[in-house]
């Protein structure tokens, strides 16, 4: 627990440097690196372990001061979290620090701050409600648009003059418009469906969204492996006119599956929309004609596109994939052109979370080994990977104690085979015998004991009850993936 973990990875827009938020014995803090020498260092000096989280980084345009947010989000009650009780109380903030050097300054109580292409405001949620506040003064933010419904998702035009959100009304969502100069508010092909994700067109004329139709939540924690099908559509911002560009199939990949994106489509080069699917029970990456027609696989094979960036000029999707190495994540590149995915790191170590440089000369990702913790690394070229916080673990922290954990299959009853891991201690020879209970330990309870360590990611919960003395176990373990397609 001695170790800082890396989060919210993100580039500048233009130029090389990338920002991170190292977690260090609960201080979170803002950390930058810049070329040539990539060293980084921290922007922000927050000393306690306060609880109070860090992120939604947004560099400003012109890379010279970074914006985010700090506190956690309030619960139903609007409460924000307050582990360490403290008695002056916390709140959700965004606040702007400045690269170079200096001290951050809080914008206003919001979330999900969103800086606009002119470098004069930033845009920010507060509440379910967009609110603005400029950069170049310490003026109080205020309320930019009074609408219904709760927004989210909020994405400046390619100039800065209009601001896209989804206005998310519960059982319906559309994607609103609104224009600075005349501030006016427009709705693009409104339905009674849920729009999400809007992404700008490069001339800041189109907008393409994710549609899903109207009553297709399936239950909570219940697997849904088909529904109505959603699809993408392209509206004009002008007239506000839609037009669905192209929908999913029938059946397996009707029910939208989400990556981890920035935005879940983008809008490439070529006048691409590229996208997640999961046609054949493995998510993977999609392209298709903003005018249509039929969607080009870009990432063929069994295995499962997790992290997805995009290359500034819109060219080259970068991804975390566990093409071929299914027990472990690695970073793949793609045009969005087609042709064959190409590996940009292999080995035993894991690495996600990619982001491409704004000079599009770098890939900055985090990785972690078997006995290394995760920290962010720069690839520069076919250079080795470049460690951006080379000091950053402690001296003391016991790698070499550690074990390199053994792949373990083995069977469940519908004959899908499960993927665990098995620890060893040092120095086990071939063949010796080790307890595996502990003394104390019922040897009723050796099957839950058992599944609790081998589980893997995505579980079975029809299988508890063939086996009535592991259904307790199950229960209480949080179920965070959804069932792998093939699953009855």
């Amino acid at each position: 627990m001695s170790a800082p973990f890396p989060d919210e990875l993100t580039a500048a827009p233009t130029g090389g440097a990338v920002a991170w938020v190292f977690n260090t014995r609960g201080a979170r803090n803002i950390w930058v690196a810049a070329p040539p020498d990539y060293a980084g260092r921290a922007v922000t000096a927050f000393a306690e372990d306060d609880g109070q989280e860090v992120g939604d980084l947004r560099w400003t345009p012109d890379t010279r001061a970074i914006v985010f947010a700090r506190g956690g989000g309030p619960n139903g009650k609007g409460e924000y979290p307050n582990p360490h009780s403290l008695v002056a109380g916390v709140e959700q903030a965004v606040w702007v620090v400045p690269v170079a050097s200096g001290s951050p300054r809080r914008i206003g109580e919001g979330y999900a701050p969103a800086a606009s292409p002119k470098g004069d405001h930033v845009a920010l949620l507060r509440r379910g409600q967009v609110w603005w506040a400029s950069l170049a003064d310490t003026l109080p933010a205020e309320q930019l648009i009074h609408a219904r419904g709760a927004a989210r998702s909020l994405r400046w035009s390619p100039d800065g003059s209009k601001l896209a959100f989804v206005s998310d009304r519960g059982d319906h969502a559309f994607v609103a418009v609104y224009d600075v100069a005349t501030k006016t508010l427009r709705f693009l092909d409104p339905s009674v469906d849920s729009d999400a994700d809007p992404v700008w067109s490069p001339d800041g004329r189109r907008i393409a969204f994710l549609r899903n139709p109207a009553g297709a939540d399936g239950l909570p924690f219940t697997p849904q492996r088909a529904g109505q099908p959603w699809s993408i559509r392209v509206a004009d911002v002008a007239s506000g006119a839609g037009r669905q560009v192209w929908i999913a199939d029938s059946g397996p990949g009707s029910v939208f599956r989400a990556v981890v994106a920035e935005n879940q489509i983008r809008w490439a080069a070529g006048n691409r929309i590229v996208f997640p699917w999961e046609k054949d029970g493995w998510t993977h990456l999609y392209a298709v004609p903003v005018d249509g027609g039929r969607a080009t696989l870009l990432t063929p094979g069994g295995f499962e596109v997790e992290h997805v960036g995009m290359s500034p000029d819109g060219a080259t999707m970068v991804f975390s994939s566990n093409q071929d190495d299914i027990e472990r994540r690695h970073i793949w590149k793609v045009s969005v052109s087609g042709g064959p995915p190409t590996a940009l790191t292999r080995g035993t170590d894991l690495e996600w979370t990619p982001v491409m440089t704004g000079d599009g000369r770098g890939v900055a990702l985090i990785r972690a080994g078997t006995r290394t913790p995760p920290r962010p690394v720069i690839l520069l070229g076919t250079g080795a990977p470049r460690d951006l916080a080379p000091g950053g673990v402690p001296a003391d922290f016991p790698e070499a104690g550690l074990v390199d954990p053994q792949p373990v299959l083995f069977p469940a009853a519908d004959g899908m085979t499960i993927h665990g891991q098995l620890f060893l201690p040092r120095g086990i020879k071939p063949g010796a015998r080790r307890d595996f209970l502990p003394r104390r330990l019922a040897a009723s309870n050796a099957p839950g004991v058992a599944l609790l360590l081998l589980l893997p990611q995505r579980i079975r919960a029809e299988s508890v009850p063939r086996e009535p003395r592991l259904r307790r176990p199950v229960r209480q373990l949080p179920q965070r993936d959804r069932l792998r397609d093939g699953v009855p």
